[in-house]
């Protein structure tokens, strides 16, 4: 499905008139950091990709994507996810909904607002 790209920027919480700009990422450098230890440790793991693509001045969004879905995929040996927020970051409902369903299949999911967190947990 299509979504004007005066659309995209309502999606993001930002008002039509005002421009999508970079800005500090300090998720970003804590995805960074715990992709490196988990990595370190011999372990596979990797990011999630779940955004849309712009084509055509339009963006686009997958109806079959997994609303929720962590940031990083780990095997360490066993599947792990991590959704990494911020100090102040807060979880979607969508990824409450996966933190319940990995809890109800017996699957790790960490919620991390630091490289100590996941350090605390896998080894």
């Amino acid at each position: 499905m299509g979504i004007p790209r005066s659309d995209y920027a309502y999606l993001l919480g930002k008002q039509h008139n005002q421009p999508l700009r970079k800005k500090d990422n300090p998720e970003g450098r804590t995805q960074l950091s715990i992709l490196r230890y988990i990595r370190s440790l011999g372990y596979v793991c990797g990011k999630t990709k779940t955004v849309g693509i712009a084509r055509k001045g339009t963006f686009w969004v997958d109806k079959y994507l997994f609303l929720g879905f962590p940031d990083i995929t780990a095997f360490c040996p066993h599947l792990v996810f991590i959704e990494v927020k911020s100090p102040t970051g807060v979880q979607s409902a969508h990824q409450k909904f996966f933190e319940e369903y990995c809890r109800r299949a017996n699957i790790l999911y960490i919620l991390a607002r630091s490289l100590d967190d996941v350090s605390a947990i896998i080894k």
